[in-house]
């Protein structure tokens, strides 16, 4: 479905010129920034709409974090509608530059059931949540820090869910998936979270980047719903170390980084101490070939294990991060849960369309002959496209992803059963306090989404449909022999949503409304009893401020113009010297 949609998205941009369509392009040097604060919502979206655009240089988009998001280099004049949410550049004086990070304030509320997406430490669950975040950013020449918590309040209001009967395990928790930290309730009462957030501190020089970072990681192209990182966990303590930007080779461009780090274990799981802590460690590389333009070619793999008590050594902890072998059989593997992926997107602007996919699997491989038979043992896979269309003076976006985290064809025919974000030797499989470091949809669900949003001068307005499947995996193990393909717990969300800006203040609101049928499965017990069907109103309001510090400007420097419509919001009012094109600078 998303294909032929795609298909006749790139019909029409070509029918309409597509976004500025010209031949050849000339070079437009970046004369603007825009300030990315999170890896998911309103200004990522522009971020790769400037891309599809023309107005910023195409980047891979398979490995990001906000410290180097931060700042997108854009060609102000071809920003179009999207004007309003730039910032003039800022000098690269080699003086300390500070930054206030966006004062937000954000109210989230359901009315029914939990509906959580990308929210970080947030959780939604039923009721009104209040988070506040902001901070302070600073940068002295190669060296970047950024201080930004963020305070939340859950109201945690009761709903019903699945009763927890094994032993040992926690009343809130997953009940019929043992092998997985995702508690159903954060308790009985509402509680309140101190979240470092967005926070890090990093070295750029010679095209390397170091660092240590409290941040949300985000891996693969897709917008919503990204097969191996999101963030709709908590961020976690992690060290990081790879390329800055994507360095130029004979061969293209090339991009890679490695992270290690640790998981914590939320406080409804399980009573035992012994398995709470837990190592992560993360590689990511992605190729952008010469010969095809805008293309861009990947891979990840990501390793969890648990460690013992007494803690191991420095040496063998970093053999824990980094096994010798990706095969179980080859004697490398420690017996922990391995996680590989393979991605690609291609970002076409003399059409202003983008197409992705990503293709990922679960449990590490006994040996090659087990990869190449049987590739879709506990397979994952994701589908998207967006095309923007100029319409005058506004721009037209429209998208639409697919994501499939659901049980492959060999745990159908008996080989076992394995659901994807679940593995028995790392019991609480890819989470991070409770909540999934994966795909929001979680194990064994699957989704599709579809969206619209016209930008225009000073703001977008758009409006989504999602039709979404939970726990597939569960169903079919437990249910479908009693009640065939009637009763899966599924779920139908359309929503609206709104951004504008008003001098440093920027608004974001949505509101959706979802149906959802057998939720969690609570009535296929009885079969007697009346099928569940619940009604659950989302709304989600954000407000951020950007104060600008009073900060001398550069003797000499001008600031740069920009188009009607454009803002300060999240940067200082200070000029850039003229650059061409090229790789995008990472603060």
């Amino acid at each position: 479905m998303l294909a032929c949609l795609g298909a006749v998205s790139v019909t029409a941009a070509r029918a309409q010129g597509g976004p500025e369509r010209s031949a050849p392009r000339r070079e437009c040097p970046p004369t603007a920034r825009l300030h990315v604060d999170d890896l998911f919502g309103f200004r990522m979206d522009v971020a790769r709409l400037l891309e599809l655009t023309g107005a910023a240089p195409v980047m891979p988009m398979i490995v990001r974090e906000p410290s180097a998001e931060a700042d997108v280099p854009v060609c102000a004049e071809r920003a179009g509608a999207l004007a309003w949410a730039l910032s003039p550049a800022p000098v690269d004086s080699g003086v300390l530059r500070l930054r206030i990070v966006p004062i937000t304030g954000e109210l989230v509320q359901n009315t029914a059931y939990p509906r959580d997406r990308n929210n970080g430490a947030l959780w939604a669950g039923v009721g009104p949540t209040l988070a506040v975040s902001g901070g302070l950013h600073a940068r002295w020449r190669w060296l970047s820090a950024a201080f930004a918590p963020r305070y939340i309040r859950e109201s945690n209001r009761a709903f019903d869910f699945p009763a927890v009967t094994q032993a040992g395990r926690s009343p809130f928790g997953y009940a019929d998936k043992p092998g997985i930290d995702l508690p159903r309730r954060f308790g009985a009462s509402p509680y309140t979270i101190f979240d470092p957030g967005q926070s890090y501190l990093r070295a750029d020089a010679f095209g390397l980047a170091v660092g240590a970072s409290t941040e949300n990681v985000w891996i693969g192209p897709s917008q919503i719903n990204p097969l191996m990182m999101s963030s709709t966990a908590p961020g976690f303590r992690h060290v990081f170390a790879g390329t800055s930007h994507p360095i130029a080779t004979p061969i293209g461009r090339l991009e890679a980084q490695v992270i290690w780090g640790r998981l914590t274990e939320s406080a409804y799981f399980d009573s035992n101490p012994a398995n709470d802590r837990r190592l992560f460690s993360a590689l990511v590389a992605d190729w952008m070939p010469r010969w095809i333009p805008g293309l861009t070619v990947g891979g990840a793999y990501l390793y969890m294990d648990t460690i013992p008590p007494g803690g191991v050594s420095l040496g063998h902890e970093f053999r824990l991060a980094f096994p010798v072998s990706a095969f179980y059989a080859g004697g490398g593997n420690l017996g922990g849960d391995g996680l590989g992926a393979l991605y690609a997107r291609w970002v076409l602007p003399e059409s202003g369309f983008e197409v992705y996919g990503e293709w990922a699997r679960e449990d590490t491989p006994y040996d090659p002959n087990d990869l190449l038979a049987e590739p879709a043992w506990t397979p994952a896979y994701g589908l998207g496209f967006t095309q923007a269309v100029r319409m005058g003076p506004r721009l037209l976006r429209f998208y639409g992803e697919l994501t499939h985290l659901g049980m492959g064809a060999p745990v159908r025919d008996g080989r076992g059963f394995f659901s994807y974000y679940t593995h028995s030797p790392v019991i609480q499989g890819l989470t991070q306090q409770g909540q999934l470091i994966g795909a929001a949809l979680g194990p064994g669900s699957d989704g599709e989404t579809l969206g619209l949003d016209l930008h225009y001068g000073r703001g977008m307005t758009g409006l989504w449909l999602e039709r979404a499947r939970y726990d597939d995996d569960l169903y079919y193990e437990s249910f479908a022999r009693r009640y065939g393909e009637s009763r899966h717990d599924w779920e139908l969300t359309g929503g609206l949503r709104q951004a504008a800006a008003v001098g440093a203040f920027e608004l974001e609101a949505s509101a959706g409304y979802s149906k959802r049928h057998n939720r969690d499965f609570l009535r296929l017990s009885d079969p007697a009893a009346v099928p569940l069907v619940e009604q659950n109103w989302q709304i989600d309001l954000r407000a951020s401020y950007a104060p600008r510090l009073p900060w001398r400007r550069a003797r000499g420097a001008a600031v740069p113009a920009l188009p009607p419509g454009g803002s300060a919001h999240g940067g200082a009012r200070e000029a850039a010297p003229p650059a061409s094109g090229g790789d995008r600078p990472r603060p």
